[in-house]
């Protein structure tokens, strides 16, 4: 059986470790906003130039290289700010202790990558860069909808559950 300083100090710790997580998401979310500005920037005018110098120039690669991976940039633009995203869903997922969701996250992922990796290979149309990077950033937003949809779910299940 528990004293009344047991409870004490499980409180104590409990209020320390919450008050290490609030640090920890605050800073991730000042780290999202990071990255999205650097979306923006990315996005602005004078990059497609600069890319095409670090590719062409920097890099050394073919014009037609070039013109391929500076288009395929843009595909991947929603990369960074989906990272974050993710990651911040897995861990308000593992707080919870609810992981399941985070496999089921990954599923979602691989078939959804690997459809449209498949439609790609079966249409034939485009170039591979534009098939890849569009079957990873398609898998990647599923798997964080996922993710948001399994932490929308998780506090209320957490609620229901016994200690």
């Amino acid at each position: 059986m528990r004293g009344r300083g047991d409870r004490g100090t499980e409180g104590t710790k409990r209020s320390i470790l919450l008050r290490k997580y609030c640090l920890t998401a605050s800073r991730s979310v000042q780290l999202e906003k990071k990255i999205s500005s650097f979306q923006q920037l990315m996005a602005s005018w004078p990059f497609p130039k600069v890319y095409g110098l670090w590719f062409g120039s920097v890099l050394g690669v073919s014009p037609a290289l070039t013109d391929m991976a500076r288009r395929g940039l843009w595909l991947a633009l929603p990369m960074p700010g989906l990272a974050v995203l993710t990651s911040w869903y897995q861990g308000n997922l593992m707080h919870s202790r609810r992981t399941r969701g985070i496999t089921e996250a990954i599923a979602i992922f691989m078939f959804t990558s690997g459809s449209v990796m498949a439609a790609g290979v079966w249409l034939g149309k485009f170039g591979g860069l534009y098939v890849g990077l569009t079957a990873f950033s398609v898998g990647t937003a599923m798997q964080t909808l996922w993710l948001w949809r399994r932490v929308r779910v998780a506090p209320h299940a957490r609620q229901h559950r016994g200690p």
